[in-house]
């Protein structure tokens, strides 16, 4: 009985369209199984990236924060002066300054101890950026440029503050509005 069956499902498999269709059938199931396998191992990595990012803490970092300061500055049309004259940063800051050259023509922006000098297009605002890497003091800043009889006199002074001096100040203008 086996045999017979055995011989009659040999026969069936000898025509070339079962053959075809069961040849595209495994090539089915094995391309289903392939994908089937990829996704749920593809899934798997999902979920222990996910675990992973959970678990990670934060890296705690003894840096302070930077400081920015961005301030405008102007170079006023006919006049030999700064706006603002004094400039009081922090020691480690970085500082951004728009200076407007309100002038027909070019001047300059230097500060030597930081190794700036900076044209100054007319009728051009230039941004000029550095970090405040000098002791606490005071620093001239001034006109780099000859521009006119008096443009030797354009100088500021740039004032260097340890952070500790900020703290200081800021209490003591809070005790006074306190009294």
């Amino acid at each position: 009985m086996f045999i017979e069956l055995f011989r009659e499902i040999s026969s069936v498999l000898r025509t070339p369209f079962i053959r075809a269709t069961l040849l595209i059938g495994v090539l089915l199931v094995g391309s289903l199984s392939a994908q089937v396998y990829l996704h749920i191992n593809q899934e798997e990595e999902i979920a222990e990236e996910v675990i992973e990012q959970v678990e990670v803490e934060p890296e705690e970092t003894s840096e302070p924060e930077e400081v920015v300061v961005e301030m405008n500055v102007i170079a006023a049309e006919e006049s030999w002066d700064w706006d603002p004259t004094t400039i009081e940063i922090t020691t480690g800051s970085k500082v951004i300054l728009h200076i407007d050259n309100q002038d027909d023509f070019t001047r300059g922006f230097a500060i030597d101890e930081l190794d700036i000098d900076e044209p100054l297009p007319p009728l051009a605002t230039t941004t000029v950026e550095f970090v405040v890497d000098l002791e606490p003091g005071e620093y001239e800043f001034y006109c780099s440029t000859w521009c006119g009889a008096d443009s030797q006199d354009q100088k500021g002074t740039l004032v260097v503050l340890d952070t500790s001096d900020t703290e200081e100040t800021s209490d003591t203008e809070d005790e006074l509005e306190d009294s």
